[in-house]
């Protein structure tokens, strides 16, 4: 069954295809997601909290490794930029 526009389907295929998402498509993913936070409650300090720890995990990393951290850092930059 084919995912038509206006439904949450029809925005993933639009991601999927790498086709612009039309305004249907991303009205439908927006009620999804306002839909999905509010039955999900704790996702947002859950992940508030797991983006903290990764940033801290990845101040101490840079600390203890900084030429590794600074190569993996500018290869990430270049990867980014030419995508």
């Amino acid at each position: 069954m084919p995912a038509e526009c206006g439904t949450t389907g029809g925005y993933q295929k639009h991601r999927r295809d790498g086709t612009k998402t039309c305004k249907a498509c991303r009205a439908a993913q927006t009620a999804y997601n306002q839909q999905w936070s509010a039955s999900s409650p704790t996702y947002k300090r859950n992940n508030r909290l797991m983006s903290r720890a990764r940033s801290r995990a990845l101040a101490k990393l840079a600390e203890q490794h900084p030429d590794e951290y600074r190569r993996l850092y500018q290869q990430t930059v270049t990867e980014l930029r030419t995508a």
